[in-house]
């Protein structure tokens, strides 16, 4: 049987415009929150940035709650389950830097005022096997013993090459059929000048 991953992915290698648009969105709805491997699915990198639906799902795979906030109306608007969605993905984010946390760091990182709500984001990540650690409420500290990473960058970054190779090839191939065709066009006015004499 398929996995959420695998059958978002067969949808979007067969959808394109509205219709990948609305699997995008159930991506975002869905319970993954490592999303980065749809980033590199032809179909979605041909919407590329400028794009709400790719922007937003961009965010959700590279980018952090700091950057929804300093730009909103780039992405799509999030209901109360996508912000808590993007604030996790954010911890990981931050973990990966930092193992051992205070809570106010997290929560001023967050826009979070209370402790349970910042701990139910915890449970969430650890309930998913997304982050092992150490919750201690007392202390007001995380510990964080290894956590699940975001994003393949390579993957992301060996797509981007190969689309900049393609568009490289395809200006070449432009260039190579411009010269091409204004070499034809002297050799036919030479051609035209030889046969009127």
């Amino acid at each position: 049987m398929a996995t959420l991953n695998q059958q978002f992915l067969e949808l979007c290698k067969n959808f394109k415009g509205n219709q990948l648009e609305k699997v995008i969105e159930q991506i975002l709805e869905s319970d993954l929150y490592i999303t980065s491997e749809f980033l590199s699915c032809p179909n979605i990198m041909a919407l590329k940035s400028g794009n709400k639906y790719y922007d937003t799902l961009y965010l959700f795979s590279i980018l952090t709650y700091s950057d929804y906030k300093k730009s909103s109306a780039k992405y799509l608007t999030l209901n109360n389950k996508l912000l808590n969605k993007l604030k996790c993905v954010t911890i990981l984010e931050i973990v990966k830097e930092k193992k051992f946390l205070e809570y106010s760091y997290l929560k001023n990182a967050l826009d979070i005022k209370e402790n349970y709500e910042l701990e139910e984001l915890l449970f969430t990540l650890i309930s998913r096997d997304l982050i092992t650690g150490k919750i201690d409420s007392k202390e007001q500290t995380v510990t964080i013993l290894s956590v699940k990473p975001r994003c393949n960058l390579t993957d992301v970054k060996k797509a981007e090459e190969l689309i900049d190779r393609l568009i490289n090839n395809l200006n070449n191939a432009s260039e190579f059929l411009s010269n091409e065709e204004k070499n034809i066009k002297e050799k036919t006015k030479d051609l035209n000048g030889v046969l009127s004499i």
